[in-house]
């Protein structure tokens, strides 16, 4: 399997506020994914039971804080959703991922 070094993986950061963010370039700019906000969730979790630092405790109130606000409530239950096309698999915005629910649900149990 060879990789096509012409595709470049987005970049991600945080806002100052530590909600993680993926640039996707010109056209979209930066979007919020729920599957990367868990896992950045899952990291400050991890780096303030290990350093006690107020500033990853902060960033985890914050970040959990993103997950629980951008659910979207339909009634008996809430769901994340992807906003970003992902035409490989036909999949139009808005869209729902079983990997952001359980990630943001482990996530939010470990916060």
């Amino acid at each position: 399997m060879t990789i096509n070094a012409a595709i470049t993986p987005p970049e991600l950061s945080a806002d100052s506020n530590g909600i993680p963010r993926i640039y996707y370039g010109n056209t979209t700019g930066y979007q919020r994914k729920p599957v990367q906000t868990s896992l950045k969730l899952m990291d400050y979790s991890d780096a303030y039971i290990k350093t006690k630092d107020i500033t990853q405790l902060q960033y985890l109130k914050n970040t959990a804080n993103w997950l629980v606000a951008n659910e979207k409530n339909y009634g008996n239950y809430s769901l994340l959703e992807e906003y970003i096309p992902y035409p490989r698999y036909n999949l139009t915005s808005p869209w729902q991922s079983a990997l952001a629910q359980g990630l943001a649900i482990e996530s939010l149990i470990k916060a």
